[in-house]
């Protein structure tokens, strides 16, 4: 069954573009006769809306279908046509049955497990003697690079013996620079616990006691993995977990760790012993994931890497061990991927700053605070962490710039200042809206831009001022470069809104338990199935929230 036309009727609240969004009633029975018939969206390309009267714009037309149109028809689009001479946009529709597919690659099948000759077949397999070929000719291009190398070494100690013979005739000056630098590089005291601590052997027991504690975090994350360790990593890899470029599941690294264990444990040890891993190795499968419901440009996608399971291991066991120290390398305004610190810290406090936006004070500063994304590789279990480890320039960055000027603070009527949060490559950054305020946050941004090879993406980017600092909105959009946005905005996936909490803001919760709901009909769910959808998907989804 298929219905298009004008149904004169939203589907979700954000089909809606300057609008009063008070009545949702009209909203709920249109999606609940979807449901009650099994209908579904088929989605559209071009123009975000079909109908406008100027003032208003909303998506009014569309074409639902239920399950027996894919059978049929398994490629199906809708298409928003320019508007000429109406208030709506015309639909062109293309149904169409794609069968010549090209050959995928290889894709090991989990029910492949259940079958009685599967062990055997992998046993006999997996002691096979096999060539590596390609793995030989690489080392042998590695040595002949490292051979070229010392050769090269040899010949610039060579070219400059001379320059060290006429060096040696100014040794009075050379021996002036050394005893400066002994002067300067000499330690008469530090402190420890806010204690001055300036005898000798005071200082070598603090010192000891120091670098022993920093240096035992760095010998744990380059101890060897025990055979305990390695094999409680391949069994928490989730065995529904899609696979890599190689196409072998974790399932089947589980199932036949028996007489595979050996080769990957010995794997493990030369890679963390510093033996060069193969390219094939790491190699992963990019992935195109929609970020939001008609995708038109690449960036409406988010890539993810599918990582080979030999790659993950060898992520997660570093992960684990640089977790233990992360807490000490990181400051406490990043909240993403480090032990003990929660999303919801910087939920909480960035709505507790949202309150703040439009308080009085008597300095009368305005307020303004940018939210800005870098770049992070989704999908690698160590990249989050080496990622905040190498931000942390960018944090320490900040804060050594609103220390050094207190006035481009936040105000707020507690006395905890805070200059920004983060979360991974999530940036709030918080500042007063003085051009001073202004400029000298987005002049470290770009020089922070220079120096790392890390890029802000400007499309996620933009900044929230109070009220009082409406009219100067157009001389933060020309210092910033970013958009303006109002509240309420997503961030983290909660909504930070100001005043009462309203149903239209949590619209994008309801929207996220509808679409799982509508899947039933086309899903043959039993009601024992739909019980635990329930209890395992949607009751999570508002406690995220609260």
């Amino acid at each position: 069954m298929v219905g298009m036309g004008d149904f004169n009727v939203i589907l979700h609240p954000n089909e809606n573009q300057g609008g009063d969004m008070r009545r949702m009633g009209p909203i709920d029975d249109f999606n609940d006769m979807m449901i009650d018939t099994g209908l579904m969206d088929v989605g559209f390309e071009g123009d975000p809306f079909t109908w406008t009267n100027k003032r208003v714009w909303k998506i009014l037309d569309r074409v639902l279908y239920s399950k027996e149109l894919t059978d049929t028809y398994n490629s199906t689009r809708v298409q928003h046509l320019s508007r000429r001479l109406s208030d709506h946009h015309p639909l062109f529709i293309t149904a169409a049955k794609t069968e010549n597919r090209k050959p995928s690659s290889f894709r090991f099948q989990n029910m492949w497990l259940n079958h009685h000759s599967f062990l055997d077949t992998v046993r006999q397999s997996w002691n096979l003697p096999i060539e590596g070929y390609g793995i030989a000719l690489n080392k042998g291009n590695a040595a002949l690079v490292h051979a070229l190398s010392l050769e090269s070494e040899y010949w610039r100690q060579k070219s400059n013996c001379k320059w060290l013979e006429d060096g040696e005739r100014n040794t009075k000056y050379f021996y002036s620079l050394v005893k400066k630098k002994r002067l300067k590089s000499t330690i008469h005291g530090i402190f420890e616990d806010n204690q001055a601590i300036s005898d000798p052997n005071q200082f070598k027991d603090s010192a000891a006691r120091y670098f022993e504690y920093l240096l035992s975090d760095i010998r744990s994350i380059s101890n060897i993995p025990t055979q305990e360790e390695i094999k409680n990593i391949v069994f928490s890899i989730n065995k529904d977990s899609v696979a890599g470029k190689d196409g072998f599941p974790s399932a089947f690294f589980q199932n036949c760790w028996d007489f595979i264990n050996i080769d990957i444990q010995e794997a493990v040890r030369d890679f963390f012993c510093g033996t060069p891993m193969p390219r094939s190795f790491m190699a992963t499968t990019i992935v195109l994931i929609p970020k939001v419901e008609s995708p038109q440009t690449l960036s409406d996608f988010r890539p993810i890497s599918l990582c080979n399971v030999t790659n993950k291991i060898l992520s997660k066991l570093l992960y684990k061990k640089l977790s233990h120290s992360l807490p000490n390398l990181v400051s406490p305004t990043q909240s993403g991927f480090v032990t003990g610190r929660l999303i919801s810290d910087n939920i909480l406090m960035a709505q507790e700053m949202i309150h703040h936006l439009d308080l009085r004070y008597k300095n009368r500063k305005r307020q303004v605070f940018f939210k800005s994304t870098l770049g992070l590789r989704q999908g690698d279990p160590i990249s989050p962490a080496l990622f905040i480890i190498a931000a942390e320039a960018l944090s320490k960055g900040i804060d050594h710039l609103f220390n050094g000027n207190p006035d481009m603070y936040f105000q707020t009527k507690c006395e905890v200042k805070i200059s920004h949060l983060s979360y991974a490559d999530d940036v709030i950054l918080f500042t007063n809206c003085k051009e001073a305020g202004l400029i000298r946050p987005m002049n470290f941004l770009r020089n922070f831009e220079e120096q790392s090879g890390q890029q802000i993406n400007q499309a996620k980017s933009a900044f929230i001022q109070g009220r009082k600092a409406n009219l100067i909105a157009n001389r933060i959009k020309n210092i910033t470069r970013f958009s303006t946005k109002a509240l309420p905005i997503t961030y983290l996936g909660a909504p930070l809104y100001k005043g009462n909490k309203r149903k239209v803001l949590y619209e994008n919760l309801i929207d996220k338990v509808r679409n799982r709901i509508s899947d039933w009909e086309h899903c043959y769910l039993s009601y024992r199935g739909r019980l635990q959808l329930i209890k395992t998907v949607l009751s999570s989804m508002p406690i995220y929230l609260l």
